[in-house]
């Protein structure tokens, strides 16, 4: 039984990413953003929940680029994945 509700949980998971395709930047966690982006891992993605902690919520996608350990390829590795708010 248990192994039945990790797995489900797991499928829940993969189906929301693949579903939405995208990961919404101001409100998902470390965790969260660390699996859904292509070259961001946990100290990249918890560098990410920090700026926005401290600055607001991202206003552009662009400005990822402030965050420390973010460049222009992982942005533009990412862009299509990345929102800013649940309409996008």
């Amino acid at each position: 039984m248990k192994r039945w509700f990790f797995l489900f949980s797991l499928l829940a998971s993969l189906v929301s990413y693949s579903v939405a395709g995208s990961i919404n930047i101001n409100k998902a966690d470390a965790d969260e953003i660390a699996q859904a982006l292509k070259g961001i891992g946990k100290v990249k993605a918890e560098a990410i929940v920090e700026y926005r902690e401290e600055y607001g919520d991202f206003a552009s996608v662009e400005e990822l680029l402030n965050v420390p350990g973010i460049g222009e390829k992982t942005l533009n590795d990412n862009r299509e994945k990345i929102t800013l708010s649940e309409e996008e």
